[in-house]
């Protein structure tokens, strides 16, 4: 697994079709696969993606994601944006995605987002990726079962009035029950307003409290705040949703 898998590696359900131009000069195309499409892969393995990007007239920051689109109840995992395009010129950027079981990858979403968290590009790349069941992961999967959320506090606390862009922070309390590996907790925002979270990337043993984020880039109310363990295996070893009153106007 790469050290970008580690840092920064996100749960995900069924990716949505989006639109397939771009409303900016951005340009991404993928150039290289590792695998190749149409590989069979054991259940947590990357596959490597090598994005190419172009920007001749950056308006601000852009975030840039791909995202597994598989039909099967199995989740998965991405990275989190490092931020190699927030600035003129092109390059190359380097992506991985994989699945927690025995399911397929039929394509791989390719997304951008302004500072704002603005969607400014989508493209939807048909893959074929077979994923089976191995005892390595399955291990991994049921590591840390039993560990549990023990508190959740929010700064600015809840009900706010906040603008739009202003970064949350959630303060998670945990207990880890027989983990190897230990769990990583994350704080996701349940909206369907352009935001970004800074994903699981912390890894937490025994007891203790770690802070999370996200910002929320429009105006509009978010009324719930998902909160989640998740071990190496990218289970989900315990959730909470907390209900929330954060109103975002400029």
């Amino acid at each position: 697994m790469s050290l970008l898998t580690s840092l920064a590696k996100l749960i995900t359900g069924r990716a949505s079709t989006g639109p397939t131009t771009t409303v900016t000069d951005l340009e991404l195309a993928i150039v290289r696969l590792d695998p190749p499409d149409g590989s069979t892969l054991e259940a947590g393995k990357d596959v490597t993606i090598v994005v190419d990007w172009r920007y001749s007239k950056p308006k601000g920051d852009v975030g840039v994601w791909v995202k597994p689109e598989t039909p099967d109840d199995v989740g998965g995992g991405y990275e989190a944006d490092l931020g190699e395009t927030h600035r003129a010129g092109h390059g190359q950027l380097v992506r991985t995605v994989n699945l927690n079981g025995a399911a397929r990858i039929e394509a791989l979403h390719v997304v951008a987002r302004d500072a704002q968290m603005r969607e400014i590009y989508h493209r939807r790349i048909p893959v074929s990726y077979t994923y089976v069941d191995s005892a390595e992961n399955d291990a991994l999967v049921r590591d840390g079962l039993g560990s549990r959320i023990t508190s959740v506090a929010f700064d600015p606390p809840s009900p706010a009035r906040i603008a739009p862009g202003t970064r949350v922070n959630v303060r998670i309390g945990y207990h880890v029950e027989s983990s190897v590996h230990g769990v990583r907790p994350i704080a996701l925002p349940l909206t369907e307003l352009a935001m970004t979270y800074n994903g699981a990337v912390e890894t937490v043993h025994g007891d203790g409290k770690l802070t999370q984020h996200f910002i929320v880039g429009e105006a509009g109310t978010v009324t719930r705040v998902r909160v989640q363990l998740l071990n190496k295996g990218g289970a989900t070893v315990d959730q909470r949703d907390v209900e929330v009153d954060l109103r975002y106007g400029r």
